[in-house]
């Protein structure tokens, strides 16, 4: 019960903060918990027991005793291992006292206190007295965590835990550990201009002029996401994405099938081989799953295809990364749009987050470095066919062509050139334009050219996840050149263009892609 216990209390300083802050409600960082609070209760027999060596906690007050419990050699083993856990709690709790009396302390620093909960959650065995308990509705990730989550909600019946995806013990998604981005002639790297988003915020002209000369010339950026909240929530929120994906993957093959594409839709599930990598047919080597932008943000009822029960146990997480990349992107967009001195509510009106569109979050899962000799092809080389793309990435494989390209399409043989690596940056998300957003300039605006390999180096020995969000034009809208003092004149300015989603599908299909509805 040790550990229990020590997760219980960190819950009550939770519930205390609440209470402090007048709100029955919260956030924690992301989303990842909510807490509706509610009269604590004991959780086991050795919790009462050490309860009653106490002083009674006064009302409106944590339920934690102030002091530990001095234990002597006639108690168990169980309750000298229960006083040393209360002690390291109220710790903790004078810790959080102390932050909140200087103002050091606001509401997402609750979550390393729930993080830190969860490593002291046991590992119970399946238990019929937990299973009668009167729950509260929640989503589970595993079986020890439907009985972990049983074990709160009898002790808290008005506690509501929102379970957020988790590292597994035998997760390969593991970047605490992966080495160094190798250094070396043989690993030519690219170097990229880092824009600091927190910077474009505040309508930073300087910062401005940088990202529109990179958007122009290379068509791919660095973001460092510091010090702001759609930055925050991509930053930490991407590693709780890739901890979803890694269990989506995880499925039987024959499952994840069942949520392959349909009716000219890209959402969904595309197997290892499902993409040309070559024009002689090489098939690619990654998988990947698009969840669509749309049935994230809106209630289950209005979905507009059916998800796995991984993915669904995530929405709310889901859904706040999908408003925070296309926020974000948003505002990479307008300013571009004043640069080019075409009017915002032109590209606004294209990308209303609202609407139905192919803007989706890409999981996407290569294997290991098979061989040294021939890189295996991950995704083979393209232009992104949105408007532009937000990538969080650990570890290397991401490759840009040396020199900028204008056209849509594979990569033609003669164009001179080499394969140049991203160095994944610490702390920043790698921004890329795509066709629409050359289509929409009439080629001002560039389309880097890229591809994806499994790591260099040591690197190459793991698994690479990638969480990427696209954001595209919204389905019936026509793509076509826009007006403005920065764009040259077009032949189909005056021109209908055709929808989007056709020209999206189309291009989809020119890269190889087999996977797709028809």
């Amino acid at each position: 019960m040790c550990g229990l216990s020590k997760a219980k209390e960190v819950v009550d300083m939770a519930v205390n903060f609440s209470h402090m802050h007048g709100s029955g409600s919260f956030p924690a960082a992301a989303g990842q918990i909510r807490v509706q609070c509610g009269e604590a209760h004991s959780a086991s027999r050795t919790w009462r027991a050490l309860r009653t060596k106490a002083p009674p906690a006064q009302a409106g007050t944590s339920c934690f005793p102030k002091t530990a419990p001095t234990c002597t050699a006639e108690h168990s083993k169980e309750e000298r291992a229960e006083s040393e856990a209360m002690r390291k709690c109220l710790q903790l709790q004078k810790q959080r006292n102390e932050n909140i009396s200087s103002g050091n302390m606001e509401r997402t620093a609750l979550r390393p206190l729930f993080r830190r909960a969860s490593l002291h959650m046991p590992r119970l065995a399946p238990s019929s007295a937990l299973v009668s308990q009167p729950t509260v509705p929640f989503r589970l990730r595993s079986h020890t965590q439907r009985n972990i989550t049983r074990s709160f909600s009898s002790c808290y019946p008005r506690l509501r835990l929102s379970a957020m995806p988790h590292k597994e013990e035998n997760s390969e998604f593991t970047p605490e550990f992966y080495p160094d981005f190798p250094s070396g002639p043989q690993f030519p790297t690219v170097e990229l201009e880092t824009i600091s988003l927190k910077k474009l915020e505040s309508n930073d002209e300087a910062e401005k002029d940088r990202a529109f000369e990179a958007f122009k010339t290379r068509g791919f950026v660095y973001l460092d996401l510091a010090g702001c909240q759609n930055g925050d929530t991509i930053l930490g929120g991407s590693t709780d994405v890739a901890r979803g994906a890694e269990r989506t993957f995880s499925l039987p093959t024959e499952e994840k099938m069942k949520y392959q594409p349909t009716n000219k839709s890209l959402f969904g599930y595309k197997m290892v081989g499902a993409t040309n990598a070559d024009k002689s047919g090489t098939p690619d080597t990654a998988e990947f799953f698009n969840i669509s932008k749309n049935d994230m943000i809106v209630e289950d009822s209005k979905m507009t295809r059916q998800w796995p029960e991984v993915v669904l146990q995530h929405k709310p997480l889901y859904a706040k990364y999908c408003k925070a990349a296309h926020s974000t992107g948003m505002l990479i967009m307008d300013m571009l749009a004043d640069k080019l001195g075409i009017d915002r509510e032109e590209i606004r009106q294209r990308h209303r987050i609202e609407e139905m569109a192919g803007d989706h979050i890409r999981m996407t899962r290569g294997p290991p470095r098979k061989t040294a000799e021939m890189p295996e092809i991950q995704t083979p080389s393209h232009t992104d066919f949105g408007t532009i793309t937000v990538l969080m990435n650990w570890l290397g494989g991401l490759q840009v062509w040396s020199e900028s390209s204008r056209k849509a399409g594979p990569l033609e043989p003669d164009v001179p050139g080499e394969w140049l690596w991203v160095k994944p940056k610490p702390g920043c998300a790698i921004v890329n334009l795509g066709d629409a957003a050359v289509k929409y300039t009439n080629g001002v605006l560039c389309s880097g050219r890229h591809r994806v390999i499994p790591a260099p180096g040591e690197q190459g020995k793991y698994p690479r996840y990638s969480i990427v969000y696209f954001v595209r034009p919204c389905d019936h809208t026509r793509m076509k050149t826009l007006k403005g003092h920065g764009i040259p004149p077009a032949d189909d300015m005056e021109e209908e263009g055709v929808e989007a989603k056709e020209w999206i599908y189309q291009q989809a299909m020119g890269l190889g892609s087999k996977h797709l509805g028809k």
